[in-house]
């Protein structure tokens, strides 16, 4: 009988235990996460992820060259399961724009390595503004040459066991910008790009007239690369661009004018596209940079 009382009460510990168990365990799944900021890269127009914000409040994205405006996507996610109210998004560059900058609310529930997910996601577009418009037409400001950064910052307010949280996350967005720009000399006297001589016409690269300086110069002149991407030159008369030359970054380059036709000289500045400071050379509609010289 005693036996029988010992396994009895034996069998009736594991049985409050194992519910215990079973309760605790419930309790746990019944937790629901806070909302949290995630950020993902979009890479290029497949929208598949490029890189990842996991498990950091601090994240770098390089978007690499940039030679003229351009817009780049990130994806805002929320990997908790509270949603996130009343966000907001700002960055602390002007010439880098985020829209939109208000979001009314991100449902939780986005898993990255589940396909049941349950929430939903927000696509950002960061704007970085150089040379020219984003929205609308015309010129605008350069960004200085080289690496330029901004801080992207978002906040926004989730639950967490019924009290409020507020929630601040920041994210280091950087572009390495890219630009065309020559000095020209004339003997040892540099000629002022800002101020031409006059204009001729009809232009190359699509373009209405062409800005003309005026040399006193009998043989040579002398073309400077400034910028920091390499320029294929091509100078030559109107119809026939036909002598070509490398100028490597921060190198000078001679040019000869004695056996050019006539008097007046063409050349083209080809940079792959890179936009350059409009008050100084002129962009045709090809992307190449043109302007003509003309003897005393």
């Amino acid at each position: 009988m005693k036996t029988k009382l010992i396994i009895l009460f034996s069998f009736l510990c594991l049985t409050i235990i194992g519910s215990c168990k079973k309760d605790k365990d419930q309790q746990l799944q019944n937790v629901r996460k806070p909302g949290s900021f995630k950020l993902l890269e979009v890479k290029n127009s497949s929208k598949s992820v490029h890189k990842s914000a996991f498990d950091t409040n601090y994240v770098r994205f390089d978007f690499g060259d940039l030679k003229a405006s351009k817009e780049f996507y990130l994806l805002l996610i929320n990997s908790g399961d509270e949603t996130i109210y009343d966000v907001h998004l700002s960055t602390d560059n002007p010439a880098f724009t985020v829209s939109p900058s208000v979001i009314d609310q991100i449902p939780g529930g986005f898993l990255i390595s589940n396909e049941s997910n349950t929430g939903l996601i927000q696509l950002i577009s960061i704007g970085i503004i150089h040379g020219i418009q984003l929205n609308g037409v015309g010129y605008t400001d350069l960004l200085p040459m080289g690496i330029n950064t901004s801080t992207l910052t978002v906040t926004g307010r989730t639950l967490h066991n019924k009290d409020t949280l507020v929630l601040k996350n920041t994210f280091s967005l950087s572009v390495n910008a890219k630009i065309m720009d020559i000095q020209l000399f004339d003997n040892l006297n540099e000629i002022d790009l800002t101020n031409p001589s006059g204009v001729v016409g009809p232009g190359l690269g699509g373009l209405g007239f062409l800005r003309r300086y005026t040399i006193n110069t009998l043989d040579t002149i002398s073309i400077r690369n400034i910028g920091n991407v390499p320029i294929n030159l091509n100078y030559g008369s109107y119809n026939d661009l036909n002598n070509s030359m490398l100028i490597p970054v921060s190198s000078s380059v001679s040019v000869s004018i004695t056996n050019l036709i006539g008097n007046l000289f063409y050349f083209e500045l080809n940079s792959n596209g890179v936009i350059t400071n409009n008050n100084r050379l002129q962009l045709g509609n090809d992307g190449n940079a043109y302007f003509a010289l003309s003897k005393y």
